[in-house]
């Protein structure tokens, strides 16, 4: 009998949360739950996060910045996020959308126009030796600028 090992990508923040408590994880990472508890602010990054992500993943499969395509495809998201937010976080959501747009609409095309998305989410790893260390990271967003310089 042959065992089928799948490969799961497991963040640090999540492997936090199942040490603390399994059943947060579960609620928060098995079933997708958001939490309504913690900081406007963070929920505020964190929702801007996400829509970061997603904006550079459409970039990276062949939208052009400041593009009606790509700006019709961020108001897809934003309208359907707002439509399934819990009643309690709707002031959030609306207030990053705003932010959202603002960059979308103004910075956005200043930094983004000529650059070539190498990947969004990249798992770093770097093995140190000396220490006998092993450290693993994210990149959020890998790219080349204008200029040919990796970031």
């Amino acid at each position: 009998m042959t065992d089928t090992f799948q490969k799961y990508q497991i963040s640090p923040s999540q492997l936090s949360a199942h040490k603390d408590c399994q059943e947060k994880w579960h609620y928060s990472y098995g079933l997708g739950y958001r939490s309504i508890g913690g900081e406007s602010f963070f929920m505020k990054g964190s929702y801007f996060h996400e829509l970061s992500h997603f904006y550079y993943q459409l970039i990276q499969s062949g939208f052009e910045v400041d593009s009606p395509e790509l700006i019709a495809a961020m108001k897809s998201k934003l309208t359907d996020d707002f439509s399934k937010a819990p009643k309690a976080l709707t002031h959030i959501y609306l207030e990053t959308q705003i932010m959202w747009m603002r960059y979308m609409n103004n910075r956005s095309p200043q930094i983004d126009q000529g650059i070539e998305i190498i990947e969004v989410e990249y798992e770093v790893r770097y093995y140190h030796e000396p220490l006998d260390l092993d450290f693993m990271g994210i990149l959020d967003l890998a790219y080349r600028d204008r200029k040919g310089q990796l970031w």
